[in-house]
């Protein structure tokens, strides 16, 4: 009896324990999602202020390569005169509107190398420009010397660094040598720079780009010191820079500047909030570091939020998130435990719950119907038990209301018994999924379908439906078909190619033979040829060239197409190549009074790398067409030019090029006074076999290859070649492109 009690109090003493086992359930769960939720928060602020301090970052380093391009261009200044004066210096500086563009820069200016036995005299030559006090400072003998002659503006305070020899200062020194041996801009270190006064000072560093004698190797370190002429370079006053660069105040980040990779007083360059002496005093809720290498020096910067960043910081959803816990943990035990006290309530709760299945369960049919593919359940005895919307819309008629069977429905095609292979009654068999493919007569039409059968069991593990999935292939079968007939087609075409290629020499072959002996004739027996035999033996001598060219075309298209026509680079002067590609064609040009001329760009008259002969035939094709299609009297104009910036030209030329990888390039361009080219027309003409035909090209001949093998050649070099023309009748412009020096790292 005493056992049969407590088994008959053991489910009331568990229901009594509930609320208290609920509540400390959801008050752990509570704690869990606070400390979550804490933990994320910490980290997204923390990379926020990341992302702050990378924008600084990020901000100091690109203002600082901008400065490095205005040294490059007082390089470029230099690099295009022989002689740089002083009032050319000025209006470079002028130009580059230096105070509006670049806030911050002290000035740009040149520093000579001047040789012990030079300095006399260069001393002499300074004070006659109309400085009688000037001298190099300090005095004193050394090795070499520099000095400061060119600095713009030349205010009252970049007045006190004329003459200075940066070069007897050994933390400017070590940055000068730097930029020497490397060839590159070059920061130096913390110096207090010339200009400052006793007020105010500030921590400043410079900035040098090394500037050679123009035409002296500088492959070497030894040779490019010997070649050091002096230094572009810019001084800095770094408090004046930071207003440069952050006109307004970071509120969110105090950030400090350190040069070099240690934090020290010392070493300090910036200190954004260097007129705030309570901020040191203020514990920061973030703090971090970074090192920038600029320009071959290393600066250390620190990062710590301000209170206008740590305002913005969610502190109060963590404590909601605590605080709601609790309170929703104590609102369920309070339920729990009214709920034993009223078991009333279970007959509610019950009724809710089953509102809750039955909407559900509307939620998962509305889901079914709005499947693009067929969904049924299907029976033991192939009856349809359940369909969505889309298999009635495919197949409409069926008694979906009286479960017919499957094979009834679908119809595919109208049968009396299930089909052969039938996926459905193989999961029936081996309970496992089956796959099928049938052709069906639908709304849609006739259509592929896939049929997907999955069995479905009970608790026990016996099968007691199929979930059939139907799905439309049709259009997924068209495109195999394509691919396959398109994979065939470029197979056929690439036989095609090889068989070409390959063929070359039987060819070529008899046509030599044909020529050859038809030049003898022409050159041995033509005193003894009648006229009549003598222009049939010029027709075969000509149709024979003509049909050779045709088939070289052919076959070195055909080449290029297989893959087995390569490049064979070399090095060669350029203009030789041009001139003598004019002087072949000089003769028939003159011939029409058709005027040829030739325009080198200097910087393009260089050695270059590439193909000869086939830059030789590209720039011969070119030319040989413009004076086929140039009437009588016209003229035909080569010119070339070296592009060394050609990210920019790629930027000008985005649609026509196509070129990556390489930092400089040789243009080259053919015009001409011909007969011009309709717009419309110029997309077909490098297309292989393609004559455009009009009033003004009707009396030209050709194969209609020309244009497209030099395309082909132009691309195998890694170029682009383009046509421009204003129409028929006002001549054309043929251009093409080719790289020529890699870019380096």
């Amino acid at each position: 009896m005493k056992d049969f009690l407590k088994s008959s109090q053991l489910p009331s003493f568990l229901r009594k324990l509930l609320p208290y086992v609920a509540l400390l359930f959801f008050l752990g769960l509570t704690i869990a999602i606070w400390r979550h939720w804490s933990n994320s928060n910490a980290e997204k602020e923390q990379r926020r202020f990341a992302h702050a301090t990378i924008q600084v970052a990020h901000d100091l380093s690109d203002r600082l390569h901008q400065y490095g391009m205005v040294l490059q261009g007082g390089g470029g200044v230099f690099a295009a005169s022989e002689t740089v004066t002083r009032k050319a210096w000025h209006a470079y500086v002028e130009y580059r509107n230096i105070a509006q563009l670049f806030p911050g820069i002290q000035g740009v200016g040149f520093s000579k190398v001047i040789r012990p036995s030079e300095l006399k005299r260069h001393t002499r030559e300074i004070r006659a420009e109309g400085f009688p006090g000037y001298a190099v400072r300090p005095t004193g003998e050394r090795e070499v010397y520099t000095s400061i002659v060119f600095l713009e503006p030349l205010d009252w305070r970049n007045q006190r660094a004329f003459g200075y020899d940066m070069f007897s200062e050994p933390v400017r020194r070590s940055a000068m040598e730097r930029a020497r041996d490397t060839g590159a801009a070059s920061v130096s270190g913390k110096v207090q720079l010339v200009q400052e006064t006793a007020k105010e000072v500030q921590a400043g560093f410079l900035m040098y780009l090394p500037i050679y004698r123009k035409g002296r190797p500088l492959h070497t370190l030894e040779e490019r010191r010997t070649a050091l002429q002096g230094y572009v370079y810019s001084p800095f006053r770094m408090a004046d820079l930071m207003k440069g660069i952050f006109p307004v105040p970071n509120r969110e980040v105090r950030f400090k500047i350190y040069d070099g990779t240690e934090v020290s007083e010392e070493g300090l360059l910036y200190d954004s909030e260097s007129s705030n002496p309570a901020a040191e005093k203020r514990r920061p809720m973030f703090s971090g570091e970074k090192t920038l290498d600029l320009l071959g020096r290393p600066w250390t910067l620190t990062f710590s939020s301000r209170p206008a960043f740590e305002t913005a910081v969610d502190q109060y959803t963590a404590k909601g998130i605590l605080a709601g816990g609790i309170l929703v943990s104590l609102l369920i035990f309070f339920v729990l435990y009214q709920q034993e006290r009223l078991r009333g309530r279970a007959l509610v709760l019950a009724k809710g719950m089953t509102a809750a299945f039955q909407e559900s369960e509307q939620r998962y049919k509305t889901l079914n119907d709005t499947l693009p593919v067929g969904v049924s359940i299907i029976g033991p005895n192939m009856e349809i038990l359940v369909s969505n919307k889309i298999k009635h819309q495919w197949f409409p008629g069926g008694r979906y209301d009286e479960h017919p069977y499957c094979y009834m429905v679908y119809n595919m095609p109208p049968r009396t018994t299930p089909c052969e292979g039938c996926p459905v009654i193989q999961a029936f068999q081996d309970g496992q999924p089956h796959r099928a493919e049938r052709k069906a007569e639908t709304t849609l039409g006739s259509r592929i379908l896939s049929l997907l059968a999955v069995p479905l069991t009970d608790q026990e593990g016996r099968i007691t439906s199929v979930h059939e999935t139907v799905e439309d292939i049709t259009e997924h079968k068209q495109l195999e078909v394509e691919q396959i007939a398109r994979r065939a087609a470029e197979e056929a075409n690439r036989v095609k190619s090889d068989f070409l290629a390959n063929m070359s020499h039987e060819l070529r072959t008899p046509l030599n033979s044909i020529i050859g002996f038809s030049e003898v004739l022409l050159d041995q027996y033509f005193g003894n040829l009648t006229e009549k035999q003598s222009v049939y033996v010029n027709n075969i001598h000509h149709s024979g060239s003509h049909l050779l060219s045709l088939i070289n075309d052919i076959l070195d298209l055909a080449k290029i197409e297989s893959g087995k026509m390569a490049l064979d680079a070399s090095r060669f002067p350029l203009r030789p190549l041009l001139e003598s590609s004019l002087v072949m064609l000089r003769e028939k040009a003159l011939s029409h009074g058709i005027h040829l001329s030739i325009e080198i760009e200097p910087k393009a008259d260089r050695e270059i790398e590439a193909d000869e002969r086939k830059l030789r035939q590209i720039v011969f094709n070119l030319l040989s067409n413009a004076v086929k299609f140039t009437p009588d009297g016209g003229s035909v104009r080569m010119s070339a030019r070296f592009i060394l910036d050609l990210g920019l030209r790629l930027a000008e030329l985005k649609d026509k090029l196509g070129i990556e990888g390489f930092e400089s390039a040789i243009e080259i361009s053919v015009a001409d006074t011909g007969i011009g080219i309709k717009e419309a027309d110029r997309a077909k003409l490098f297309q292989e076999f393609v004559q455009i035909e009009s009033a003004y090209t009707k009396h030209f001949q050709g194969t209609g290859l020309g244009l497209a093998l030099t395309k082909r050649m132009v691309e195998l070099h890694g170029g682009r070649i383009w046509v421009e023309s204003e129409g028929e009748g006002k001549g054309s412009k043929f251009t093409f492109v080719i790289p020529i020096e890699r870019l380096k790292g």
